[in-house]
């Protein structure tokens, strides 16, 4: 118990030694100078914190002190490491003020605070435990740290230091790099982190402007594409507030990527969402487009894939109408797919997305099928068929289904009902353009079949025999009767 605090009470006395850090600037003599240990950059030793540390007099939390001397410009990284605590760090200036601090988790085995400094003279380092009832060993190094180039040559690579903020209530100071392009170029900038999830930014220095920029990953990895026009750049490395200080690579180079300007439906390519991009007609929105033909009527099928923005699917008729739009493909649960039947004539593809300024590279695979064969029934019909992987995609639930034509000369009433042991049955009835005019998921209580009863009007429709969730094959029984009520 002792040893040990619920992590919500630690988390929150980490909160609360770090933000009253810079209360011990002014108040340096809280740090007894006879606890005090003189070091060396470039040492390193293991230390313990035990009932004879320093005792935070805000908080209650052990503490270590140790002095350093430091040169004006030095640099100085100070690792603490321990299998008993999470150790805090900070570092005062001659005068007692807050030159940096740096927090992690009470169980984080790890902590790294790495900061310049200006002025020559006798530096304190505080290692400190998270809140009371921490104690233990932990093992500090001092090391020098060679500042980081100013510059990124294009296309090159440069290594730089993250720092966090001064103060621990104020957001982590930038890490900057000049980038210079000479002319219009597709460039792919990536920052890759050991210590943090990296924030990559990229300014325009006449204007301020951000041009692009990106989140980092899992992996701590950010990469930004973006087309750049010729011009001086300032790429801005973050990271989150609290964490470790640490060290990063930032790699620039041109992007592989294809300009879709000979497109041809059926075919795949690859292409840039850039900054700049024409609008959508009858939309708000603003895409990359190509345009396509069809002889004779088909199903189009397009699928969207990006790691840089969530992508959307918009297709427009040689008039400019939207025909439809997708923006999530609910079979793969990721990206966007388009399946659309369409007649002869002249169409446009954009790509495009509801994000806040996209921009990135994305791959588009595209596919031109035949109609798919629709029987032609009669009321009063019993069909046994099966959901294959030759089956047609329903296009606008992503599901496979069997088509089935009836006309009607009258108004007629009919009750259909589909019936499967092998999936969960869904039917939809679609009139001569295609929308919807009737669906069904579960007709009876306790089963999975589906039905629908009602009156139509004069007409022909299609019957789709399909299933409730995607990828489900099966056989099944459809039924079509005429009603009298």
């Amino acid at each position: 118990m002792t040893h040990r605090l619920s992590t919500a009470i630690a988390t929150a006395c980490l909160l609360w030694w770090c933000a009253s850090c810079a209360g011990f600037g002014p108040s340096i003599p809280a740090f007894d100078a006879g606890e005090r240990q003189s070091l060396e950059v470039g040492a390193e030793s293991t230390y313990t914190l035990d009932s004879g540390a320093g005792v935070n007099p805000r908080d209650g939390a052990g503490y270590r002190a140790f002095e350093v001397e430091l040169d004006a410009g030095d640099a100085i990284g100070i690792d603490a490491a321990s299998d008993d605590f999470g150790p805090s760090l900070s570092l005062y200036g001659p005068d007692g003020s807050l030159v940096g601090a740096a927090s992690v988790g009470a169980e984080a085995p790890h902590n790294r605070l790495i900061r310049p400094v200006e002025t020559a003279g006798t530096y304190l380092i505080v290692v400190a435990a998270p809140a009371p009832g921490y104690s233990g060993a932990f093992h500090l190094s001092l090391d020098s740290v060679d500042p980081p180039s100013p510059s990124l040559s294009f296309p090159g690579d440069v290594s730089g230091i993250s720092y966090g903020s001064a103060s621990p209530d104020a957001e982590a100071d930038a890490s900057t790099h000049h980038l210079s392009i000479d002319e219009t170029t597709v460039a792919e900038l990536t920052v890759e982190a050991r210590e943090f999830v990296p924030h990559i930014s990229v300014v325009d220095t006449d204007t301020g402007d951000v041009y692009a920029e990106a989140a980092g990953d899992d992996r701590h990895t950010a990469t930004v594409t973006a087309q750049l026009p010729g011009g001086d750049y300032q790429l801005r490395i973050t990271r989150p507030t609290t964490g470790p200080d640490g060290y990063y690579q930032v790699t620039a180079a041109t992007a592989d990527h294809d300009e879709p300007r000979d497109f041809e439906v059926g075919t795949d390519f690859s292409g840039l969402l850039p900054r700049e991009l024409p609008p959508l007609p009858h939309s708000g929105l603003a895409g990359q487009d190509v345009t396509f033909s069809i002889d004779e009527a088909a199903v189009f099928d397009a699928r969207i894939d990006s790691d840089a923005f969530p992508p959307v699917l918009v297709l427009t008729d040689g008039t400019g109408t939207p025909v439809t739009e997708v923006d999530s493909d609910p079979l793969q649960q990721s990206d966007a797919r388009l399946i659309r039947p369409l007649e002869a004539g002249d169409y446009t593809l954009w790509i495009t997305s509801y994000g806040i300024e996209p921009q990135g590279l994305f791959n588009v695979e595209t596919e031109l099928r035949d109609p798919p064969p629709t029987e032609q029934l009669q009321p009063d019909a019993v069909v046994d068929g099966a959901l294959t992987e030759g089956s047609a995609l329903h296009p606008k639930r992503y599901t496979f289904v069997e088509y089935y034509t009836i006309e009607l000369d009258d108004e007629t009433r009919l009750n259909i009902e589909l019936e499967s042991r092998e999936f969960d049955a869904y039917l939809v009835v679609e009139d001569s353009d295609g929308e919807i005019v009737a669906r069904n998921d579960d007709a009876h209580i306790g089963t999975t079949d589906a039905g629908i009863e009602t009156t139509f009007e004069p007409g022909t429709y299609r019957i789709g025999a399909t299933t409730f969730a995607p990828d489900t094959l099966g056989a099944f029984t459809l039924t079509v009767e005429r009603t009298i009520r």
